[in-house]
């Protein structure tokens, strides 16, 4: 016969009374441990008198006063592949840490949940890998864009990040960005940067009215061209944000003025209006270089041209007089 649970009150594996089925008490039993620590540590959480030389070996504590947790019911093996392989045991056994913490019967102070086991090290980096492992899994998965219906229809809802600086035009054919520059000042609107996907994810861009070459954006969408994860979609408007936008190098303002006075000191055949001219170049580039003042090339260019409409008659001036002299 099985053996009974030892704990008042249990009727673990007695006899059924009348109205119960026969297996109704029919529970898996634990002998008490030999260490006689661990014993100890039983005989002070079951809510009755026992000292340890009133223990026999016939005595055990069914599985009704342990945590589900500390009831071992399966092999789990390991094979040299490293997969495991599961089967239920025939007798259940007790975890090492077991301790009986469950009494139904008594009052609910007696019971207690027991502490969760401190995993290993290894055991919890192992876990933490894992869980790391599945919320990239689903990132790459949520990430990825299958045909162009699928980002046309979703095309609004993903670009919310980048509506502040970007608007984007949906036509079902075509999926338009335009950055747009002077929106929300008196000065008339442009179009900065804009690119394009069309229906088979492909990716065209421009800068201003010029379309500019796929190659530029390989590092990103690789040797085709598409666009195939949503992650690429604010790397290319900032890619495109700052190479569309970027000032001229002061350098280079400087070296254009030089050359638009060059001209203009060029076109000056008399002395004396030669060196006024280049007198007031001198100037105008000392007080670039030392005030670091950064002009537009357009702006440098309406300066030259509004000189040289200052200046042209006065040098058609000087020419005639000098003309004059020689006859």
């Amino acid at each position: 016969m099985p053996r009974k649970c030892s704990v008042i009150g249990c009727r673990g594996n007695y006899a059924p009374r009348k109205g119960e089925t026969a297996n109704a008490n029919k529970v898996s039993v634990f002998r008490f441990p030999k260490d006689e620590d661990k014993k100890q540590e039983w005989l002070r959480r079951i809510p009755q008198t026992l000292l340890p030389e009133d223990v026999t070996d016939d005595m055990a504590v069914c599985e009704k006063h342990f945590d589900v947790r500390f009831i071992v019911r399966e092999y789990t093996c390991r094979r040299p592949d490293g997969t495991t392989f599961t089967c239920p045991r025939d007798v259940p056994v007790l975890d090492p840490s077991a301790v009986p913490t469950i009494f139904p019967n008594t009052p609910s102070y007696l019971s207690s949940t027991p502490p969760v086991k401190r995993k290993a090290p290894d055991d919890r980096r192992a876990e933490m890998a894992a869980r790391d492992d599945k919320v990239i899994e689903q990132w790459l998965e949520s990430d990825c864009i299958t045909d162009f219906e699928d980002f046309s229809a979703n095309v609004l809802q993903k670009s919310n990040e980048l509506q502040r600086e970007w608007t984007v035009v949906n036509n079902g054919g075509l999926v338009l960005y335009l950055l747009l520059a002077n929106v929300a000042t008196s000065l008339c609107p442009s179009v900065v940067a804009s690119f394009k996907i069309w229906p088979d994810m492909s990716v065209d861009t421009y800068n201003d009215k010029e379309q500019r070459e796929r190659r530029e954006l390989a590092w990103l969408l690789g040797d085709e061209g598409k666009l195939t994860r949503w992650s690429q979609l604010p790397d290319i408007c900032a890619y495109l944000q700052n190479t569309c936008t970027q000032q001229p190098a002061p350098a280079d303002i400087v070296s254009k003025l030089s050359n638009l006075f060059k001209q203009l000191i060029s076109s000056v055949k008399v002395t004396g209006d030669s060196d006024s001219v280049a007198f007031f170049t001198r100037t105008v580039f000392v007080a670039l270089y030392s005030s670091e003042v950064l002009l537009p090339c357009q702006l440098a260019s309406q300066i030259a041209r509004r000189h040289l409409v200052d200046v042209l008659p006065t040098l058609v001036l000087a020419q005639s007089r000098h003309y004059v002299g020689k006859t």
